[in-house]
């Protein structure tokens, strides 16, 4: 299962909520994501904090962890 199927799969086994926090976090391989979610519901969620973290992008110069950001 990838790292987006596991990220998907979590947000749909969690209960809506408006008020509190919810850490979300998968991972899959070296690959890392961990999400403060602040509100869920059946169209979307809020986030205060989205990290990725992965050992392919250490090296990666600046500009090219710009370019995959975006």
């Amino acid at each position: 299962m990838t790292l987006r199927e596991q990220f998907q799969r979590s947000i749909g086994n969690l209960a809506p909520f408006s008020t509190g926090e919810q850490l979300l976090e998968v991972s899959h391989g070296s690959q890392h994501v961990r999400c403060q979610m602040v509100a869920l519901d059946s169209l979307a969620c809020a986030f205060t904090r989205l990290a990725l973290t992965a050992d392919a992008l250490k090296d990666l110069p600046t500009e090219q962890l710009k370019r995959t950001a975006e």
